[in-house]
């Protein structure tokens, strides 16, 4: 499906990066106490949990690229997270929430040869380097992240900050140049990384993997498979049907698509499937307005200041290495899944 979807992809989104991925978890619902390994097993017994996802979403082709299935539920987002993203094309460029945060990762990435877009976490501690434009609360500045020699990043990143409605928003990239990304592009990519949190949400709830066929490992691996093929062909006609009405994506409802290809009759009559959705969406409220809320950004009428030509870019790192402990008294997890892992 690839040639598919590149033919319809957003290539004017950022279209001097290669590719643009957000990156996400999901925690999958429980089964069902009907297998005997699990008949006296508590309702909330997290032996029930089927385990999470760890996954790359292609934001410009509305695809899924890679799926890491974890059976620990319980653990950190950042366990294993290199292995998702290993081995991406030179040039990505990755959405992450603050689930992610963390000047290791950060350090690591840019090394690999990725850009990076995250918020900023509450109360991290940064030096400012160099201000491009600064005007009130609206800030555009190159930093070093971590003011305390015992957890600092190695690398120099760029710190974008506007205040809208009384809200602070902060956002870290390690794309240094305000010519390649502005403050409302990185507002809006940003405001893309949620993409991901739609299509976990169409895996659970439009092709319904919130309700497993069985509680055996390999049976729900199997329809774990089945829902990530069919996601990937619902997420293709998603953006073929908005390419095909010159509408934005989401002005295309998903939930309305897979409803009508569910009713979809077997003899098209030599019409095109998306020709037919058209015609029957219009009147359905397949193609309606979208209610997401565009990010404002204050507009900058000052010019920005150049970075000095001698500005550091490196340093020497040092990572706090901090002593996770339980927050509970729960034994150790024994899960009853494998891991898998899709490229």
């Amino acid at each position: 499906m690839h040639a598919q979807t590149q033919a319809v992809a957003q290539c004017d989104l950022l279209p001097w990066v290669s590719h643009i991925f957000a990156l996400d978890q999901t925690t999958l619902d429980a089964v069902q106490r009907r297998m005997q390994d699990v008949r006296d097993e508590a309702v909330d017994s997290p032996r029930l949990l089927v385990g999470r996802l760890a996954a790359l979403f292609d934001v410009r082709r509305q695809q899924w690229v890679r799926i890491l299935f974890r059976e620990d539920v319980f653990a950190n987002e950042k366990l294993l997270v290199q292995d998702v993203v290993r081995g991406l094309p030179a040039g990505s460029l990755l959405l992450a929430d603050l689930g992610y945060f963390s000047f290791p990762w950060f350090d690591w990435l840019t090394d690999q040869g990725f850009f990076w877009l995250s918020r900023m976490r509450e109360k991290t501690s940064y030096q400012i380097l160099h201000v491009f434009v600064q005007h009130g609360t609206t800030l555009d500045a190159l930093i070093w992240l971590g003011a305390y020699r015992a957890d600092r990043c190695a690398h120099r990143v760029r710190l974008i900050q506007f205040e809208h409605h009384g809200k602070l928003y902060q956002y870290l990239t390690n794309i240094c140049e305000p010519d390649r990304l502005s403050m409302s592009e990185a507002a809006r990519l940003y405001a893309r990384r949620w993409e991901i949190e739609l299509a976990f949400k169409a895996l659970k709830c439009t092709l319904g993997i919130r309700v497993w066929w069985s509680c055996d490992p390999l049976l729900v691996l199997q329809q774990l498979f089945a829902a990530f093929i069919l996601a990937q062909v619902l997420h293709a006609l998603h953006a073929q049907v908005a390419f095909a009405a010159q509408v934005p994506l989401f002005d295309v409802s998903l939930p309305v698509l897979a409803t009508l290809l569910a009713q979809a009759p077997t003899r098209s009559d030599g019409q095109p499937l998306i020709q037919r959705l058209l015609e029957v969406g219009r009147r359905q409220g397949l193609i309606r307005p979208s209610r997401r809320i565009e990010p404002v950004v204050p507009a900058l009428l000052r010019s920005y200041a150049p970075a000095p030509p001698d500005l550091p870019t490196i340093r020497t790192p040092r990572y706090a290495h901090r002593i996770h402990q339980s927050r509970s008294d729960r034994p150790d997890f024994v899960p009853r899944f494998f891991t898998f892992i899709v490229i």
